[in-house]
């Protein structure tokens, strides 16, 4: 007799954030890690955004926009998401950050890892760069 044991409700596809120890640019871009599952229909597809935000006052510096990330059953999948400076952003060289990805439907975070800032960060509007 073989049994079959369904889950009980399907649960969204995880996510992983590599380490990245700085951001050089005003579009960083960051490396999410999906981790492979033996049955990917047992998951459900969701849309992540990046965000990085200052430590220690939790400004909002850069985002990204929505980007879709399925489950898969390979064991090397990534996605690379680019965020843009967010408008009216400052922050100065060797400013402490927190990137974190966020599922964009409820903002819930899920991965983030610290950061520092290599650059002067000073965005006052969209046409005029830093």
């Amino acid at each position: 007799m073989i049994a079959i044991d369904w889950p009980a409700r399907a649960k969204p596809v995880d996510v992983a954030l590599r380490p990245q120890p700085t951001v050089l640019s005003q579009r960083p871009r960051v490396t999410l890690d999906v981790p492979p599952v033996m049955f990917p229909e047992e998951q459900l597809a969701r849309d992540v955004k990046l965000v990085i935000v200052h430590a220690g006052t939790r400004e909002l510096l850069f985002a990204s926009d929505p980007q879709p990330v399925s489950p898969t059953e390979r064991p090397d999948m990534t996605i690379e998401i680019v965020a843009s400076v967010r408008l009216g952003a400052s922050a100065t060289r060797g400013t402490a950050l927190l990137i974190e990805v966020r599922d964009a439907r409820t903002d819930a975070v899920l991965a983030s890892t610290p950061s520092t800032l290599m650059i002067e960060l000073r965005q006052t509007n969209d046409n005029a760069g830093w």
